[in-house]
């Protein structure tokens, strides 16, 4: 089963930099009179959008908007990272102004936001098993077993679609920080 993942790219953030700023009461602009744009995107995101050595956020969607940046006369954009659980409250409450990062266009995401119709990139729906384990082949497979899910992430959103009409729901363990380790269970050791 393939689903694609669109992003937030150049028409979507001219258009939503422009719907929402103009919603602000606070308009902001930089030394060069130049409207300022808060782009949201993630921190911990490789190889989309991490922050580098030097703690300054970088990867294919901050690369992605800073060449977009170039090109817009009046606009500078600011990158301010946001974790992907807030991402959608920062937007609608103009902590930001626009999002670079992974973003599944769903119905409901479409009636409030602004998207391209294309996107800058697409990605495969895959289902990682451990080696050697081979019950686990398709999204049916799932059904009745516990998978680690991060709260509107496409992949969950995925899965709890598919839970609305499946025999037996796939237990979805949330993580609060999107780290693994806290839904997953502790390594077996062997002696």
């Amino acid at each position: 089963m393939k689903r694609n993942a669109y992003v937030f790219a150049t028409a979507c953030l001219i258009g939503l930099a422009g719907t929402v700023a103009g919603c602000s009461s606070e308009e902001t602009a930089n030394a060069n009179g130049d409207q300022v744009i808060r782009v949201g995107t993630q921190n911990d995101y490789p190889p989309f959008a991490f922050a580098d050595d030097a703690n300054q956020l970088t990867g294919y969607d901050v690369d992605m908007m800073k060449a977009v940046d170039e090109k817009l006369d009046g606009y500078t954009f600011e990158y301010v990272a946001v974790p992907w659980d807030s991402m959608f409250l920062a937007l609608e409450s103009n902590k930001i102004q626009a999002i670079a990062d992974q973003v599944a266009k769903t119905p409901e995401r479409q009636e409030k936001y602004l998207f391209t119709d294309e996107s800058y990139f697409a990605a495969e729906t895959v289902i990682a098993v451990k080696e050697g384990r081979e019950d686990i082949q398709t999204i049916e497979d799932l059904e009745g077993k516990a998978v680690g899910a991060l709260a509107g992430d496409s992949y969950t959103l995925l899965l709890e679609e598919y839970n609305e009409t499946a025999a037996e729901p796939i237990e979805l363990k949330y993580s609060e920080s999107g780290n693994p380790s806290e839904i997953l269970p502790p390594p077996s050791r062997s002696n």
